[in-house]
């Protein structure tokens, strides 16, 4: 009866957990709205005078080529060469470079039409002076700095003054230094931004930046990106990822708008929200915009948004929010497109942004211009070497960033007259190099995005994990990506029409041969800025060069997922694996520390290829241990009662133990090509606890061992099934695209887990072992007993799993497993890390510690008190 009773309740549990999961990994797929045209369609601009926003470009950021390919952190430290922590504060030198090279992109910016330019800069410049207690006492360091850096920001403004551009400063929020973080600390607030005496404090340090700075006439605020990748290492000022709910950023905002009405100035709020937190969606979705800030009036306050349903990456349909809201709104654009290699190549998306930006305007009176941004963007150290205006390949930036402004000035203006006054202006008056460049231009957005990404993916939203997967999945940035989580749903959305798709690509490849050839044909007769002629067409052999590589390996995977579904052939995969090797030394041999022209990174590209190389091993490594543990299983069934009369010693117990050891290692190493080394050293540490355990908490018979050895040979024969027909990847294909195989695989998964711990009590009886010792320990003498020692073996391996977790740190931890076991995609451990991406609650560990702690101490006290009664 207790057999029934266990085997149903591990059924129950294993049900719900499978539920569970299946709530939480479902993958949605849904067509996207389509983009409105509004090419001819001639807008009312009665009365229209924009706010045209812009930065101050490539000055002041540092051009140290050894900075380059070091990290993907996103702070570009755009002043680190001019300003330092001590006196004199600045460099002289480098401050005078800094303002030739700013009054040369504010002359560009004034030309092209910008009326205002933003500055990066807030918490550097203020001392919050009106405070009773002060934050940085008097004569201190910081005071000094302030002061040097108040300074020499004036000069800054007061260059963008002269031009006619309004000084706007941006800043994240919430941002820190050393003074003020103990500050708040000493006060009682700590880091509680949900606390009013906290933007209290801040709104001091706005009104002291705005009667400092009467030319400053606004401050932009982000609160979605901050932490260390924001943040300049080893400088004494950073931000915080802390504004996560809808209290919290009313309380700011109306904090900061009470300062802002003060002084007549602007305050502008990018609701740039990344998805973190309770204000997380307010970015794309109407609803949750409306919910965050509709209770913010002000005829000071401005809403910032991206003109995209997400981060600047193609296929994206319109951001909704920006159609509806009682706000002043700015739409932002970006010039040096980050997600498309920067720029590196032609990619003319003002047609792109004269459509947008005109959907907006029609249905939304309250738009009040845009934000386009020259430089910023993605990691900086990570794309190509390219400075508006100073090196590089930053003539394709100007294209979009003199287009761009004026069609926010014109939003009725004819694009191509726009784009043919941009090539004489660039490339001469011939009217032959005017009627090809217009030609490569307007054909080299659709061909770059559709190179860079996976069209038929991008053309779709999907919803996974509680979140949309980026359309820029394939490659992000330039990473490469080769995980089972997002390539099994690239596969399936192309799967019915792989043959086309490929064929298509092919199509692509050779358009963007035709962009290269058009220009060799015409660079003869160009009369303007011939210098750039050789740069430009490297950059058009490098569009090209990646094109193919990329095309290449999207053949690769397909062919590969396909014949892991059963409908291809082993042969076509490994054929376009050749191909993609031979393409992919070529690309690294090229452009492989190429600064101008940076080789894409294909980390996890080849963590994929590794698993297909590795999958004949693997199937047949799997094959043999299944037969093996379904063997062993037909074995211990079969002699069950001849085990039950005889005795074990502990030697014997070590070397079965090692066995069965060796069984589960090589168990892991198949399932994960090989690659899983922590993977499996995870399951063998918990088996070792368990086996372990059972010895000294016991009495373990060979019967008794035998009921040990069932479970972990059932769990083996559960992961081995898949990788035995296909390899490894076949499990994850399964895993993502077939939910009713997911749920059974879990159903079986937990319920062998489940089961496993009553199994252990089967192999034992009160009867049996009565009296008995083992190492020194009381055998348990009733059924009680057996139940409290097996609440020790339980809590044992939940407090290692959690300790764990503590020791490397949960974040770590994850990225460990994963990169082993390419589930998910790798960019994501380069920007917040997993934990952050996907709201993996921080208090993990404690729910492996605290359930381990809890069943130690009732399994050790209980049996305690029983033996001492």
């Amino acid at each position: 009866m207790r057999v029934v009773f266990s085997c149903l309740f591990s059924l129950i549990l294993a049900s719900l957990l499978a539920l569970g999961l299946h709530m939480g990994l479902h993958i949605r797929i849904v067509d996207k709205p389509a983009f409105p045209d509004l090419t001819k369609t001639k807008l009312d601009v009665k009365g229209y005078n924009p706010l045209i926003i812009g930065d101050i470009g490539s000055a002041g950021y540092p051009r140290d080529r050894s900075l380059w390919f070091s990290d993907y952190s996103h702070h570009g430290r755009q002043f680190s060469t001019l300003f330092q922590k001590d006196a004199p504060f600045f460099h002289a030198k480098a401050f005078a470079q800094f303002k030739r090279e700013l009054k040369m992109h504010l002359a560009q910016s004034k030309r092209y039409g910008f009326n205002a330019i933003e500055i990066p800069g807030f918490i550097e410049l203020v001392d919050f002076r009106s405070l009773k207690d002060p934050v940085y006492p008097k004569g201190s360091v910081y005071r000094k700095r302030h002061k040097a850096f108040r300074e020499r920001f004036r000069e800054i403004f007061q260059i963008a003054q002269e031009m006619g551009l309004q000084v706007i400063l941006k800043t994240d929020m919430v941002t820190l230094s050393k003074p003020l973080e103990r500050y708040l600390e000493k006060k009682g607030i700590g880091k509680n931004v949900d606390d009013p005496r906290f933007w209290a404090i801040y709104e001091a340090g706005m009104d002291e930046l705005f009667a400092s700075f009467p030319q400053v006439k606004g401050v932009i605020i982000r609160i979605g990106e901050a932490g260390a990748i924001y943040s300049q290492a080893g400088w004494d000022y950073w931000s915080e990822l802390l504004v996560l709910s809808k209290k919290s950023v009313e309380r700011m905002l109306q904090t900061f708008l009470k300062v802002a009405e003060k002084h007549h100035r602007k305050l502008i709020f990018r609701s740039w929200a990344v998805g973190i937190g309770e204000v997380g969606k307010i970015h794309t979705v109407p609803s949750a915009y409306q919910a965050v800030l509709d209770k913010i009036d002000s005829k000071a306050f401005y809403v910032s948004t991206k003109y995209s349903r997400g981060d600047f990456w193609s296929y994206l349909p319109l951001n909704p929010t920006l159609f509806q809201g009682r706000h002043q709104r700015i739409v932002e654009f970006q010039s040096r497109r980050e997600f498309e290699a920067f720029n590196a190549f032609v990619n003319y998306a003002a047609p792109t942004y004269q459509n947008a930006y005109k959907a907006f305007y029609q249905k939304n009176p309250k738009v009040a211009g845009a934000w386009i941004w020259t430089q910023s963007g993605g990691p900086m150290f990570q794309a190509p070497f390219t400075f508006y205006l100073q090196e590089g390949s930053w003539v394709w930036i100007d294209a979009n960033l003199y287009a761009t402004a004026r069609v926010i000035r014109e939003p009725n203006v004819d694009i191509r007259r726009v784009t043919d006054d941009w090539v004489r202006e660039t490339f001469g008056e011939d009217a032959e190099v005017r009627r090809e460049m217009a030609h490569i231009l307007f054909a080299s957005h659709e061909a770059t995005r559709a190179a860079v990404t996976f069209k038929p993916f991008a053309g779709k939203q999907v919803f996974a994990l509680g979140q949309e997967v980026p359309t820029v999945a394939f490659s992000y940035w330039n990473i490469v990506g080769g995980n089972s989580g997002i390539f099994s749903s690239l596969y399936v959305v192309a799967r019915e029409q792989l043959d086309k798709v490929l064929q298509e690509d092919e199509k692509n490849c050779e358009v963007i041969a035709d962009l290269g050839r058009r220009f060799s044909r015409i660079k003869g007769r160009i009369t303007k800025h011939r210098a750039w002629i050789p740069h430009i067409e490297k950059s058009f052999a490098y569009m090209h060069d990646l094109a193919l590589t990329l095309s290449a390996y999207r053949r690769f995977f397909l062919r590969y997922f396909q014949w892991l579904d059963g409908r291809g052939e082993a042969k076509a995969y490994q054929e376009a694996l050749a191909l993609f090797q031979k393409r992919y030394t070529a690309h690294q041999k090229a452009y492989k520390g190429n600064i101008h022209f940076p080789a894409y990174l294909f980390t996890e590209a080849m963590r994929l290829v590794d698993y297909a190389q590795k999958t004949g091993r693997s199937m047949w490594l799997a094959r043999l241990l299944l037969l093996l543990g379904l063997g062993l299983l037909f074995w211990l069934w079969k002699n069950k009662t001849q085990l039950s009369q005889t005795s074990l010693s502990f030697p014997r117990f070590a070397l079965l133990s090692v066995g069965l050891l060796g069984y589960i290692l090589l168990t892991c190493l198949a399932f994960s090509s090989f690659r899983g080394i922590f993977f499996a050293s995870c399951f063998v540490g918990l088996a070792v606890i368990f086996l372990a355990a059972s010895w000294f908490f016991f009495a373990v018979s060979p019967r008794g061992f035998g009921f040990l050895s069932v479970p972990i040979f059932a769990l083996g024969s559960l992961l081995l099934a898949m990788p035995a027909m296909r390899g490894p990847m076949s499990f994850w294909l399964m895993f993502w695209t077939a939910p009713l195989g997911r749920a059974l695989f879990v159903v079986g998964f937990f319920g062998v887990v489940i089961l496993s711990y009553s199994i252990v009590l089967w192999g034992q009886s009160p009867a049996e072992t009565a009296g008995k010792t083992s190492g020194g320990l009381p055998r348990a003498q009733g059924a009680t007993q057996l139940r409290l020692r097996l609440a020790c073996l339980v809590g044992l391996q939940f407090l290692a799993t959690g300790l764990l977790m503590l020791g490397m740190g949960l974040d770590p931890f994850l990225t460990t497993l994963n990169n082993e076991l390419a589930v998910l995609p790798y960019f994501l451990t380069l920007i917040h890390g997993l934990v952050v991406h996907l709201n993996i609650p921080t208090v993990l560990p404690f729910v492996f510690v605290a359930p381990g702690v809890l069943l130690l101490l009732v399994g050790g006290l209980g049996f305690r008190k029983r033996t001492a009664g």
